[in-house]
């Protein structure tokens, strides 16, 4: 398990690092200012692609866990949705511009040319979650590790020559869409895929998904992505690209917990070894996601002098120095990808829900006040105390859910 993880974990790593590098490839090119534009589509993008994304790609790796027959059927559903993803999309995207974003902050046109490109990441993620229930964990690494690799020299070689916002955002969903595409191709080799679109099946996801979802997505979206969507209302795009680059750090560190989630994931999903078994490699998963969250910490807060040496990083500055501040709760906030797929696999999704809307309201609560009462800077301070309000919710579901499976059933 300790090659697996460490396999897993630079996988994820590297892809963050090529997302980072990204960032700053195109800051350095574009501006701060057109960075800012970029930042503020991403968050829209992410936002929407949270609400209508359904989570269908875990209820399709249920479904195909308990029947391998229905593979096809899965992803056929998959297609056919996000077509109809694309659709709303159209008629959706005026509206959120004309009434959610400050005037002026971004033109209609890129907007509009950045959202539609959601069912493409849609498409990754649903393909990624059949995949992890299918194949060997390293199978995803190295497609994960080929596909970024391309896109990075890819993009390092068209950004310089065509420096445009316009090619940045293609670029990412090119490679959501070559990501997607890979997932697939290697499924398909045992699969032999077959158009089949099944709308009873079809419906019972899409059921189980507004069940599931809703109020997960809504909780997941206010206490995640609503710093992102209310800072630049406040701050000019310049100011709003540096806060954006130093969430783009602490997604280092996030990077450790989804790794974690990957390998509990699948851990619950071997029916090989007991429950028993199964709960004694998740609580230890979980130690060494501390452990590792903390030991970066530290690395970071060492190489804040070395790294201030350097002139490139002077622009940088406050990025890092915010970064900091927030790095020593920000593993308590990411103990949030572990519970969704633990809730799923002990067929707890009303706990989810619960764990979701709670933690959306406090932070909800939180900013609005900082808004309202104090200065939009204390927003940060506010995200300090929802992170260590995720992290108290975190070690009660567990304490819980640990008790009522395993302790219950040794009495």
């Amino acid at each position: 398990m300790f090659i697996k993880f460490i396999f897993l974990a630079f996988s994820r790593f590297y892809s963050t690092f090529v997302g980072l590098v990204l960032l700053l490839l195109s800051t350095e090119t574009l501006g701060f200012e057109q960075r800012g534009q970029i930042a503020i589509s991403i968050s829209w993008m992410t936002t929407i692609f949270t609400i209508s994304y359904l989570s269908l790609g875990q209820i399709g790796y249920k479904i195909v866990v308990d029947d391998n027959s229905k593979i096809s059927n899965v992803i056929s559903i998959f297609f056919i949705y996000s077509l109809l993803v694309t659709l709303s999309i159209l008629l959706l995207v005026y509206p959120i511009y004309k009434y959610f974003l400050p005037n002026g902050s971004i033109e209609i046109e890129y907007f509009i040319f950045s959202i539609i490109l959601i069912p493409g990441l849609m498409l990754e993620q649903q393909m990624l979650s059949l995949f992890i229930g299918k194949r060997d964990t390293s199978i995803m690494n190295k497609i994960t590790i080929i596909v970024k690799t391309f896109i990075l020299l890819l993009s390092i070689l068209l950004i310089y020559l065509f420096p445009s916002k316009y090619l940045f955002i293609s670029l990412l969903s090119l490679m959501s869409l070559l990501l997607a595409f890979s997932f697939f191709y290697n499924l398909n080799k045992d699969i032999n895929f077959k158009f089949h679109f099944d709308f009873t099946l079809f419906k019972k996801m899409l059921l189980s998904g507004l069940n599931f979802h809703f109020f997960n997505a809504f909780g997941y979206i206010l206490y995640t992505q609503l710093p992102l969507l209310v800072l630049p209302w406040f701050f000019p795009n310049d100011i709003y690209a540096k806060y954006e680059i130093t969430f783009k750090f602490l997604s280092l560190l996030t990077i450790i917990a989804t790794t974690c989630q990957l390998l509990g994931m699948r851990i619950f999903s071997n029916t090989e070894i007991s429950k028993k078994v199964a709960w004694k490699k998740y609580i230890s998963i979980v130690g060494i996601y501390f452990l590792l969250s903390y030991c970066i910490v530290g690395i970071c807060y060492l190489i804040k002098p070395i790294l201030f040496n350097f002139n490139f990083f002077n622009e940088y500055q406050t990025s890092y120095i915010l970064f900091l501040q927030l790095a020593l709760f920000i593993p308590f906030m990411n103990t949030s990808a572990f519970l969704p797929t633990l809730f799923l696999n002990l067929n707890k999704l009303n706990l989810s829900a619960i764990y979701n809307v709670l933690l959306g309201l406090i932070s909800l609560i939180l900013i609005s006040t900082t808004i309202l009462f104090f200065n939009p800077e204390d927003i940060f301070n506010a995200l300090k105390i929802v992170y260590i309000t995720a992290g108290i919710l975190f070690l009660y579901f567990i304490c819980a859910l640990y008790k009522r499976n395993i302790l219950n059933d040794q009495c």
